[in-house]
C-alpha cells in the first residue's frame, strides 16, 4: 500500500508465481533427465570398438526415479550419501548397456595385448 493507505488484495498472479515457479522446475528437471537419457541412448548405439558395438536401453522414466531418490537421499543426509548416488548411478547406467560382438572376443582381447 502506497502512502499508508488501504492493503490492496493480492492478486490471481503473485498468488499463482510459487505454484508457476514449482512446475517450471519441474518441467525443466523431467526435460534434462528425457534429453539426458535420449542422449545416452544415442552416444552408445553409436559407438564402435573395431568390429564390436554397443546397444544402450536407458529409459527417461528409470533414470527420473533414480535422479529424485539419489538426491533426497543426499539432501537428508546432508550430502554424506553421495558416493553411494554416484555408485547407484553407474551401475544404473551399466544396467541399461550391453556389448553386441561381432565376432571372437577372445580374438579382439588377444590382439590388444603386447
Amino acid at each position: 500500500a502506497r502512502n499508508g493507505g488501504p492493503a490492496q488484495p493480492p492478486t490471481a498472479l503473485t498468488m499463482a508465481a510459487p505454484f508457476v515457479f514449482i512446475a517450471g522446475f519441474v518441467l525443466a528437471f523431467v526435460g534434462a533427465q528425457y534429453v539426458r537419457a535420449r542422449l545416452f541412448t544415442y552416444k552408445w548405439n553409436t559407438t564402435t570398438l573395431g568390429a564390436h558395438g554397443f546397444a544402450a536401453s536407458m529409459r527417461a522414466r528409470d533414470l527420473i526415479g533414480i535422479q529424485l531418490v539419489n538426491l533426497i537421499v543426499t539432501a537428508l543426509t546432508l550430502g554424506l550419501a553421495w558416493p553411494w548416488a554416484a555408485v547407484r548411478m553407474a551401475r544404473f547406467q551399466l544396467s541399461c548397456l550391453s556389448v553386441v560382438p561381432g565376432g571372437d572376443l577372445d580374438a579382439f582381447v588377444g590382439d590388444s595385448q603386447p
